[in-house]
């Protein structure tokens, strides 16, 4: 059986253009869908430090996380801070909770 490798090709080269032009029109390029599950969000050891600091510590808010946590593991970088909350908040091992 041949596989057609020429129509495989010319999709992948419609969606680097779709993506392409939706880079122009919002300024970054879509997201796509993470190949982690539930079960697997756990596996990242950074991730894994972050969870058990925010449930050894209830309540804490961003900039104390932040702070033991970026100077510790992350070298300084919040935007991995942040990605690693994203997913711990999207998998429901954590939750927001909004101060009054």
């Amino acid at each position: 059986m041949r596989v057609p490798y020429d129509r495989f090709r010319t999709k992948i080269v419609e969606v680097d253009n779709l993506c392409e032009k939706y880079k122009e029109v919002f300024g970054f390029s879509p997201k796509f869908r993470s190949k982690l599950t539930k079960r697997t969000a756990l596996s990242n050891s950074t991730r894994k430090i972050i969870y058990n600091f925010v449930q050894s510590n209830i309540g804490s808010h961003f900039s104390l996380i932040k702070k033991l946590c970026i100077s510790k593991d992350l070298k300084g970088n919040p935007g991995e801070l942040i990605w690693h909350l994203d997913l711990l908040i999207k998998f429901n091992y954590i939750s927001l909770c909004s101060s009054i």
